[in-house]
């Protein structure tokens, strides 16, 4: 696993052609892809054009390469063009509490041999837009 974070040259290139080289799958995760449209489709095309230059070199391998694109802003109109849209929303606070709870009591299970164990979980939020 390879985490790149800022492009300063196409170095990027080098590592997918030897993970492609090396029978590996690829994922090309762009993280907060921009709100500006213009932005997501001008990133999108310099990500596609390194894609395309590898189907050249290497047609039988580049079905290994995947593409994720996670944003808080809808898709432009090239990322939408050669993507499936994937709608995530949060679960609610009330899910999210009872989920944790159930973590909670499962590592004091694991971590002490109870049988049972009971928490009572009470916080405060200090910002309802995370939920």
């Amino acid at each position: 696993v390879l985490k790149v974070q800022g492009i300063s040259d196409w170095s990027i290139e080098r590592i997918v052609e030897q993970s492609l080289c090396k029978g590996h799958t690829v994922v090309l995760h762009l993280e907060e892809v921009p709100k500006d449209q213009q932005l997501q489709d001008a990133l999108f095309t310099i990500v596609r054009g390194m894609v395309d230059g590898m189907r050249k070199r290497y047609p039988k391998l580049v079905s290994n390469i995947v593409y994720i694109f996670t944003s808080n802003y809808p898709a432009g109109a090239a990322i939408s063009a050669h993507a499936e849209i994937v709608h995530v929303t949060a679960p609610t606070a009330q899910q999210q509490t009872a989920h944790c709870v159930r973590m909670l009591e499962e590592k004091v299970r694991e971590h002490t041999g109870a049988k049972q164990v009971a928490i009572e979980l009470r916080y405060a939020q200090a910002c309802m837009d995370d939920m």
